[in-house]
């Protein structure tokens, strides 16, 4: 492993594993549509299979940067006054509540009102492609002729199981965080104590929280915006 050239120049980083999410499932959605039968509208578990050995491989690469954050956040917490240590706890416990819900959420299938667009279209119109078994037009839905890569990409995890479900929007929620934790790093890396504020300033927006733990695409499209800032500022142009 020490001389494997490849994995030392591309590192998954934590923060961009949902990037790689939909690369893994952009490849298995055309493979499986094409060369196997998915004429019941679901896919094999391979694309989470897949996911999932990059997700502990990348965990198991990045622990000791994991432990020395932590080391070095709580390391600042103790030189902190007793306010600001009351802030940080409230404040922490109020994100852990807010996460708590939003992954509660993220297990229930698609069914509130604000989750239309996502039942109408977003889900259903790869699902239907690969019940045909082909990417030909569907002439019935106009929502077909929308350019839909993300919807694609995610599909060979949300029609995995039994019912589709909507549990990987909730791992760009979490790869928020980390890219704008790691661009907040990259101009103020001596601010140890400071980057925990900016998850509160995330999980405390209005337009986030609304969104976390549905199934509609919005923070999808947030979270590949501001890793595609992360990655230019650190030159990762690939």
């Amino acid at each position: 492993m020490e001389n494997c050239h490849i994995l030392k120049k591309i590192q998954l980083k934590i923060g961009h594993l949902p990037t790689y999410m939909l690369i893994v499932g952009y490849l298995v959605f055309w493979f499986e549509l094409y060369f196997l039968d998915t004429s019941n509208g679901s896919t094999s578990k391979a694309g989470c299979l897949i996911f999932a050995a990059l997700g502990i491989f990348s965990l198991v690469k990045s622990r000791k940067i994991i432990i020395s954050s932590f080391v070095a956040f709580f390391a600042c917490f103790r030189e902190r006054t007793k306010f600001e240590k009351f802030v940080v706890l409230f404040c922490c416990i109020a994100c852990m509540f807010i996460l708590t819900v939003t992954v509660k959420a993220s297990f229930l299938p698609p069914h509130f009102p604000q989750e239309y667009d996502t039942i109408n279209y977003h889900i259903t119109i790869p699902r239907q492609h690969l019940i045909h078994n082909s990417f030909s037009h569907i002439s019935w839905s106009t929502a077909d002729l929308y350019f839909m890569p993300i919807g694609v990409a995610l599909s060979p995890y949300w029609l995995s199981t039994e019912l589709p479900n909507k549990i990987p929007q909730i791992f760009f929620a979490f790869g928020l965080m980390f890219v704008v934790f790691r661009i907040f790093n990259t101009f103020n890396k001596d601010n140890s104590f400071g980057r925990i504020f900016i998850v509160f300033a995330i999980l405390g927006s209005h337009n986030i929280s609304i969104q976390m733990g549905i199934a509609m695409l919005d923070i999808v499209i947030c979270y590949l915006f501001f890793a595609a800032i992360d990655s230019f500022l650190r030159k990762d142009y690939f």
